[in-house]
Order: structure tokens, then sequence, then C-alpha cells
């Protein structure tokens, strides 16, 4: 109903997620500069985007992640971002304009590789290709959560240049049409 009323000109995408924000109990934040590069590598780009939502700051402290929304809150999202992240993960509303804006802003070379998979129907078939990547790979430690249409895999290994930690490869397979009212 918002896009329509939108499109017809009554109202505009501020009042719009005001409105969301208001129905989901949660504050509205409005973009006025760019999300922080490292912010935006927390979570897949392609999890962003299925999701139309992307992560606008993360307090190392207290280990929480503000995620922003620019439709409906997906708590089943947020959940499984603060598994795989181990942190506490609180919702907001933004514009759609300002969440698309934060979805095309970072340079691929400032968010941790991934690698998207669509279209493998056999749950077998996508097992084989996560244990190839972490044998092949070298991953030490591996995390994968359920994210609404998709299963997200984090493979972790020593770094091995000395500035890093860790290094990082998010393995994303897209869920089949069908799958996911099945999952």
């Amino acid at each position: 109903m918002g896009d329509a009323l939108c499109a017809l000109g009554y109202t505009g995408e501020e009042r719009i997620a005001a409105g969301l924000a208001m129905q989901w109990a949660c504050p509205v934040l409005t973009l006025r500069s760019p999300v922080a590069e490292r912010d935006l590598g927390l979570v897949p780009l392609r999890l962003q985007e299925l999701h139309a939502a992307v992560p606008v700051h993360y307090s190392e402290p207290s280990r929480v992640l503000v995620l922003a929304f620019c439709g409906s809150v997906d708590y089943g999202l947020m959940h499984a971002i603060g598994g795989m992240l181990d942190c506490r993960v609180e919702p907001c509303v933004a514009t759609e304009t300002q969440v698309r804006r934060a979805l095309s802003a970072s340079p691929d070379n400032a968010r941790e590789p991934e690698i998207s998979f669509e279209r493998i129907p056999e749950c077998s078939e996508r097992s084989s290709i996560a244990l190839s990547y972490i044998q092949h790979w070298g991953a030490h430690t591996v995390r994968v959560v359920r994210c609404g249409k998709a299963v997200w895999a984090r493979l972790e290994r020593p770094a091995q240049k000395p500035s890093l930690e860790l290094e990082r490869l998010d393995l994303l397979f897209e869920a089949v049409a069908g799958e996911v009212a099945a999952a």
C-alpha cells in the first residue's frame, strides 16, 4: 500500500518508513552519510539484497548490530544473523531509496569474499559443494544458518597475511522455489 500511495503522490518514502517503524515498534533511521564499509561487510551482499536489509552500525564493545529494513522487519533473519555473528541484532526502518543506496555503495574489495549458488535443488549436492570448499580452502571453523530464502555458511581459517587475524569466506545457497515453505 505504501508503494501505491507514494506512486500516486499522496505521501513520501519518509512517511511510509515512519509508519512501518511505528508498526514494528522500532526506530526510523535516516542515512545522511554512507554506511561504514566494515559494517556492510559483516553480512553477505546477496543476503542483504534478498531481504532488502543492510547492516548500518556495529558496536564491538556491546556486540550489537543495527540492521535497517525498508519493509517488514524479519525477526527470523535477525536471529540467524545474530547467531552467525554471535551478537545481538536490533532492527530499524529506513526508506527503500536509502537501503538501495547503501547496498550499491560498498566496493567489492571492502567485503568478505562470498560465493552465491542458485538453483541447486538437492541438499546432498549443496552439502558436497560446501564440504569441497571447506576442505580445499582449509577452513578450521564453519558456521551455518538458515536465513529465510537462503542458507549461509561462513568458513574461517587463520590469516595468510600478518595484518589479519582470520580470513573468511561466505557461501550462500539460495533456496529453490517451493523449498522455503518445506524447510
